[in-house]
């Protein structure tokens, strides 16, 4: 499993490598940011608008001291102008004070019942405080409203059931999550290990087998499909797959089987298979020209 963790991050990292346009540093956009708003601040010093901003530019980036310090700073130049209250909630859920987050969640909500991002933040406390009902009754009453952020709604919670013990629960949200996103593929990783957890063992092959066709490489996801069918109890299945990677990785060229990716998965290939494998060819040392002289 270990060897199987390496070989996914290696292959996780060409994924993002290929298929995820960069968006730059997050830090260097924070700081940007930052100074884009301080800069506008100078001149305009009690603008409670671009002190909001900030404050929301804190919270984004998880700095949430900074947020409840800007927050004070809106409400004395401009009392109930501005969202603060729901801020308030997820700088105070970041800190750890879950506490002061749920009663300024609490308002926010019983002002604004339907306020998707307030039940997602509420539900993500629940699940902090190992309340997990609560959670999800309030993620499903959030995902019910259009939002863009839904995607992350879906694996926070899923993800944060799976953690309390309850796989089932969270391999049915994940189930719901990729209805609404297609073939995500934290969704997948995280529901198939889930899958397993649960032995439900044909979430787990079908997640294999999406994952193969999506990712850059798809060596990997044929050794998990072989894991997956030897922990599954179907030995001649696990056979099957291993001797078919084996033969699709002994067709490469050599300089490509040759990859660090590639390696350790022959290694175990030939392992499941009870196959030889080859000593490591080592040259000689070079002669000492001296020596022959003598």
């Amino acid at each position: 499993m270990e060897g199987f963790v390496g070989t996914v991050a290696s292959a996780f990292a060409v994924f993002l490598i290929v298929f995820v346009p960069s968006t730059g540093h997050a830090d260097g956009a924070y700081h940007d940011v930052l100074k884009r708003l301080n800069s506008l601040l100078e001149a305009s010093p009690n603008d409670d608008s671009l002190h909001f901003q900030l404050a929301v530019a804190h919270v984004d980036h998880g700095d949430w001291a900074a947020c409840l310090a800007e927050v004070e700073r809106v409400e004395r130049l401009a009392p109930g102008k501005h969202p603060t209250r729901f801020l308030e909630g997820r700088a105070f859920c970041t800190g750890g004070d879950f506490q002061m987050a749920l009663y300024a969640l609490d308002d926010v909500l019983e002002a604004q019942p339907n306020h998707a991002p307030a039940l997602a933040e509420r539900g993500k406390v629940y699940l902090k405080l190992r309340a997990p009902e609560k959670a999800l009754h309030d993620y499903q009453a959030a995902f019910k409203e259009k939002n863009s952020t839904q995607r992350q709604w879906f694996l926070d919670a899923a993800a944060g059931l799976v953690a309390l013990g309850l796989p089932e629960t969270g391999i049915d949200l994940f189930e719901q999550g990729l209805r609404q996103s297609g073939a995500d593929p934290d969704f997948l990783i995280q529901q198939l290990e889930a899958a397993i957890w649960v032995q439900n063992y044909e979430i787990a092959l079908r997640n294999a087998d999406l994952l193969k066709d999506f990712w850059p490489r798809p060596e990997p996801w044929m050794a998990r499909r072989a894991q997956i069918l030897s922990q599954a109890g179907r030995p001649m299945e696990a056979r099957a797959a291993w001797t078919a990677l084996h033969d699709h990785l002994m067709a490469l060229p050599n300089l490509e089987r040759g990859i660090p990716l590639l390696v350790p998965i022959l290694a175990e290939v030939r392992q499941a298979l009870g196959l030889n494998v080859p000593a490591p060819v080592i040259a000689p040392p070079a002669s000492d020209a001296s020596a022959s002289t003598r």
